[in-house]
């Protein structure tokens, strides 16, 4: 119940939300919240399944379509093998899939994590273990309850992973483009967990918030811009 208040908390004063979760047992508050980002993950596909093949379908077709290394006489041949295992998806396919989704918000908040300490023990002189600052990124990666609490029904309507809660609501840029990307990865949700993310590391190391945020944010705004060019290079 300590860890379910602390998620509460998050949203409504976060500052509390990390000082009570620095109270509770940390091995075993660890394993709760990651374990809690597992079924998230599970939960999201459950419900996106047929959205997500869909979405992989037509972009498999696409990619077929407009290769130039594919003879035009075997596209026919290889369409049709395609829709066959995209029909009957096989045991392994299904395996990675619902693998992938489990794995990945935990997978998130063990990088993120290494990337707060580095900032804690490297850029601002504190002396923190990693797992401390596991369970802190744990809470903050939290935020995502409530994101695709409102992004799911969004593609659901739309029928489409291309929904947006930032910048990515100008609709600026052809897509594929490098400011297309750019925008689209500038979201509310995402600059919502870095700020509760850089309160409860601030509380961590004894600093202010300020720091901590404003170094997030360079490392958000930094990793956005390297993903956006390798995005607009590959399109």
């Amino acid at each position: 119940m300590a860890i379910i208040a602390s998620i509460i908390n998050l949203f409504l004063s976060p500052a509390d939300a990390f000082s009570s979760l620095n109270k509770l047992d940390s091995g075993k508050t660890r394993t709760t919240l990651l374990l809690i980002l597992v079924s998230l993950g599970l939960i999201n596909l459950f419900l996106l399944k047929d959205l997500y093949m869909d979405v992989q379908y037509e972009q498999t077709i696409e990619r077929i379509e407009n290769s130039e290394r594919i003879p035009e006489e075997q596209k026919a041949e290889i369409l049709q093998d395609m829709d066959e295992r995209f029909e009957n998806p096989s045991i392994g396919q299904q395996s990675i899939m619902w693998l992938t989704n489990a794995l990945g918000f935990p997978l998130r908040v063990i990088f993120m994590a290494l990337i707060v300490l580095l900032i804690g023990n490297f850029i601002m002189g504190g002396n923190l273990k990693y797992g401390a600052l596991v369970n802190v990124t744990a809470l903050a990666y939290m935020i995502s309850i409530l994101e695709l609490a409102v992004k799911i029904p969004l593609m659901y309507y739309k029928w489409s992973i291309e929904v947006y809660t930032g910048l990515g609501l100008l609709g600026i840029g052809e897509p594929g483009s490098f400011i297309y990307y750019f925008l689209n990865g500038i979201d509310i949700f995402g600059a919502w967990r870095l700020v509760v993310l850089g309160i409860g590391a601030s509380l961590l190391y004894n600093k202010k918030p300020a720091g901590f945020i404003g170094a997030l944010f360079v490392y958000w705004i930094i990793q956005i811009t390297i993903t956006s060019s390798i995005g607009a290079v590959f399109s």
